[in-house]
């Protein structure tokens, strides 16, 4: 999606979403007000950066972090092979891996950031919530490579690893949205500096946060709603205020960039992840949200879940 040079056996990209908004809708768009656009309004934003060139560092440059991934606790046999997978692919390559899990996330937080980011973790509603607050955490602090624990790794990271800008995957079925199953930014980004902190002012607020509690919202709350309104915003004040030798903000990679890059967990083993069919999958969470009660069962599992208390430190 992102034209940015990177040799297509190493990481191929296509454009197929690189056709930019037309000038007029352009326009009317960067001519409003941030706060007036919706969600909708972002993805012609995000074609816009899509369709400028951006060339990667060289190959001599170090690399910005290494692979992250995470998963709470217990992982099954499944998510420990695609973990794996993953972690040999990385040794091969020379590039440094890290799996976090509950501890070890608090662990960092309480030590880089404090006590009031352990108290927004511990207040996450689900372990994918943790997950998604965590990996904003990591990038921000020490750069790197997220990837959901689900998928494994099937290209050369390098090139990526070397980028002078954060890296999203704009999905196509999601009327052209971020998603955050893949990111990427050297460390202490301000762009994931201001994800972290617009988490952390909705997870703090009372009233939002027991308002899309209520209704298991959790994409409001520190999800890629959050992600999508931080970019865009980034993306809208640099095409406003664009100058010609000014890089981009992000760089994109599309559907197509990413199937290139990782296998689905499913494929890769052949046969169906069990995680998602158990008792704290995240459909199964979800169903109180549309008035389903959860079973007694799957609340148990969930709070089994959640971590002990946090440490309480400070920087």
């Amino acid at each position: 999606m992102h034209q940015m040079n990177i040799d297509p056996k190493t990481f191929p990209l296509t454009n197929d979403m690189t056709k930019p908004s037309s000038s007029e809708h352009l326009s009317d768009l960067l001519a409003r007000n941030f706060d007036q656009l919706t969600f909708e309004d972002y993805a012609p934003l995000f074609r816009q950066i899509a369709a400028i060139p951006t060339p990667l560092a060289p190959a001599s440059k170090p690399l910005s972090g290494g692979v992250i991934q995470f998963w709470d606790r217990d992982p099954d046999h499944q998510i420990l092979d695609l973990l794996g997978a993953t972690r040999r692919r990385c040794e091969a390559l020379g590039v440094p891996w890290q799996s976090y899990d509950d501890a070890s996330a608090e662990a960092l937080l309480a030590a880089e950031l404090g006590k009031t980011h352990v108290e927004v973790y511990r207040k996450c509603l689900h372990p994918v919530q943790r997950s998604d607050f965590f990996r904003y955490c990591a990038i921000y602090l020490n750069g790197g490579l997220w990837l959901d624990a689900d998928v494994v790794m099937v290209a050369d990271p390098r090139p990526l690893l070397r980028s002078k800008v954060p890296i999203f995957f704009q999905r196509t079925d999601s009327h052209g949205g971020l998603a955050n199953g893949l990111l990427f930014a050297p460390p202490r980004h301000d762009i994931f500096g201001e994800i972290v902190e617009a988490c952390v002012a909705n997870m703090l607020d009372e009233a939002f946060f027991e308002e899309h509690a209520k209704t298991r919202n959790i994409i409001a709350l520190t999800g890629i709603q959050v992600v999508n309104r931080t970019v865009a915003q980034r993306v809208h004040r640099f095409l406003v205020g664009r100058q010609t030798d000014q890089l981009p903000p992000i760089g994109l990679i599309d559907d197509a960039g990413y199937r290139a890059f990782v296998q689905g967990g499913a494929a890769y083993l052949g046969a169906p992840l069990a995680y998602k069919d158990g008792p704290c999958s995240w459909q199964d969470w979800c169903r109180q949200a549309s008035g389903n009660p959860l079973d007694p069962a799957v609340q148990q599992q969930l709070l089994r879940r959640i971590p002990a208390k946090a440490p309480d430190r400070r920087r």
